[in-house]
């Protein structure tokens, strides 16, 4: 009889993998706006064929086992969207195929305007400088100390989220002497504005005759 020989081909597929970095500007995560995760699409020629999410861990991902033949196809879609923020594909590394993504937080400048009615401080006892504090559904997020000249602008509250502006306020201030006005705020312009009043306590005249 004829000897039977069998031979097993094994055929491996090569593949390659894609990896995903998010970094993050949003002040270490300071005002808690950060996600849990983010969706990334992963797409060959155009069409998605794939998807996977980053978390707060590492805040790295990746997809795997993709075939090596058809390397130059796959993508990672660049529209990744996170809420409050403007997130955009920073960097593409070929060599390790990595794509780096970066989320920052849409933020805003806030003012405070401080005007005085004491005719033009004619006794001079405004103070010489005023802290103000800028809350967040009434807990304090920062305050600023302003020296006193006149009055206008005194402070500037610099990367507030875009998003918080609805929940900020302005501790009352309290001014020796003074009365101060409810703050106002102008969404617009996003200023507080604070007026402080002075009245000159009335001298009573003694009734005719008394000595």
């Amino acid at each position: 009889n004829p000897e039977t020989y069998t031979y097993t081909f094994t055929h491996t597929l090569n593949t390659f993998g894609i990896n995903i970095v998010h970094e993050w500007e949003d002040y270490d995560n300071k005002f808690n706006l950060r996600p849990s995760e983010v969706s990334y699409d992963l797409t060959r020629s155009g069409t998605k064929v794939a998807g996977t999410t980053g978390s707060g861990t590492d805040w790295k991902t990746s997809f795997n086992d993709l075939a090596l033949a058809f390397e130059e196809e796959y993508k990672v879609a660049e529209d990744v969207e996170v809420e409050d923020y403007t997130t955009s594909l920073v960097s593409y590394d070929s060599e390790t195929h990595t794509y780096t993504f970066r989320s920052v937080l849409k933020v805003v400048d806030v003012h405070v305007e401080h005007y005085w009615d004491d005719e033009e401080n004619k006794y001079g006892i405004r103070p010489e400088t005023v802290t103000y504090t800028l809350t967040l559904d009434g807990s304090e997020i920062d305050s600023a100390s302003a020296n006193i000249e006149g009055d206008g602008l005194v402070a500037t509250f610099e990367g507030i989220p875009e998003s918080l502006i609805s929940h900020l306020g302005l501790a009352e201030v309290n001014v020796s002497e003074y009365t101060t006005d409810p703050v106002e705020f102008d969404d617009e312009s996003r200023t507080f504005t604070l007026v402080s009043h002075y009245r000159r306590p009335e001298v009573e005249t003694p009734p005719n005759g008394t000595p």
